[in-house]
């Protein structure tokens, strides 16, 4: 993916996403070929329901589809940037989300 295309939102690159999910030979399993060795497994995403608080009423949604993860960028006080993999997709959406909808955070060390 070029340092251009890596800015955008939406669905960028090839098979960058593949290549992060874990493979259908692993105990846990998804769709990709895990040649990176990051192992992402679908995790869905908590949907905050009225007053924007996870403490509230909330969802589990697309667990079986989804693994999005936060980033460290901000884009303002109430919105993040995710990365987001998709069993129909081979490569990775970058996108925002409210900062009150819970996703998964995955420590990589530099």
């Amino acid at each position: 993916m070029s340092a251009e295309e890596s800015i955008l939102f939406d669905w960028r690159g090839t098979s960058q996403g593949s290549e992060l999910k874990a493979s259908p030979t692993e105990v846990l399993s998804w769709n990709g070929t895990n040649s990176t060795g990051f192992t992402a497994l679908p995790t869905g995403y908590i949907v905050a329901s009225g007053g924007g608080s996870v403490a509230g009423t909330s969802n589990l949604s697309s667990a079986s589809s989804t693994a999005a993860y936060w980033s460290r960028t901000p884009i303002d006080d109430n919105l993040i940037i995710i990365r987001l993999l998709h069993t129909s997709q081979d490569n990775i959406k970058r996108d925002t989300t409210p900062k009150f909808f819970g996703q998964p955070v995955r420590c990589i060390k530099d």
